[in-house]
């Protein structure tokens, strides 16, 4: 028994077939075009998750210029244009035909910096994983002080990179310049020229409740606490 085809079947045949020739016409379109350099890169536009990009990643990335702009290398040549910023965590590219190919950047979050006692050494923020990148001055970011100076790329001991964390989250219960020094276990933070902390890095699980109840205490009783030391389940407290 044949049975009657539906024009509604008859008719989304004619629409896939007709978009699948659209498709092929547009896939072969833009291979010969990109073949023959039809469409080429004008301009690069290049930002951050913070605003645009800075003129040292535009003079880099100002090398992709005239190149092919659907090329597979793309993403190959940009890597390595941008490889010597160490801040960048990652970055995805963008196309606007015909000619201009946009860089999104995104940066690394630092939790902190690592500053060297030693005379000269810069400071350089610090990644969660404890790696450093991006040698900076004057900055207001809570800080590790460290004995011996460390590289763009090093990584952090475990230690040391727990310690900054700790750091990190006592900064975010003030509004004053945090910075600390690791002594073996022992963390003492400062607090601008006022209150020290004392906190024991290889135990601190305890530590930020009696910390966030003491400051808010000291703040609204406008007591001056010179010491905390939070190493015990009862903090001690010297005024």
């Amino acid at each position: 028994m044949n049975l009657p085809k539906s024009k509604y079947f008859v008719f989304g045949k004619k629409q896939i077939l007709i978009g699948a020739i659209s498709v092929s016409f547009i896939i072969s379109f833009l291979t010969i075009a990109n073949h023959f350099n039809f469409f080429v890169i004008k301009k690069v536009e290049c930002y951050t998750q913070f605003g645009n990009c800075p003129d040292t990643y535009l003079s880099k990335l100002d090398n992709l210029i005239h190149q092919p702009i659907f090329s597979s290398d793309t993403r190959k040549i940009t890597s390595s244009l941008l490889s010597s910023f160490s801040e960048i965590d990652k970055f995805d590219i963008y196309r606007r035909i015909p000619s201009v190919l946009v860089i999104s950047v995104r940066l690394k979050s630092p939790i902190g910096v690592v500053s060297s006692k030693v005379l000269g050494a810069k400071s350089l923020m610090i990644d969660d994983s404890g790696k450093a990148y991006l040698s900076i001055e004057n900055s207001s970011l809570p800080a590790l002080i460290i004995s011996d100076p460390i590289i763009e790329g090093d990584t952090l001991p475990a230690l040391q990179t727990a310690a900054l964390k700790i750091i990190t989250k006592v900064s975010l219960m003030t509004e004053k310049r945090v910075y600390g020094q690791l002594q073996n276990n022992m963390l003492n933070i400062k607090l601008g020229n006022d209150t020290e902390i004392i906190i024991d890095v290889t135990n601190s699980a305890n530590w930020e409740s009696s910390l966030h109840l003491l400051l808010s205490r000291s703040k609204i009783t406008g007591n001056t606490m010179r010491k905390i030391d939070l190493r015990f389940n009862n903090p001690i407290i010297t005024y």
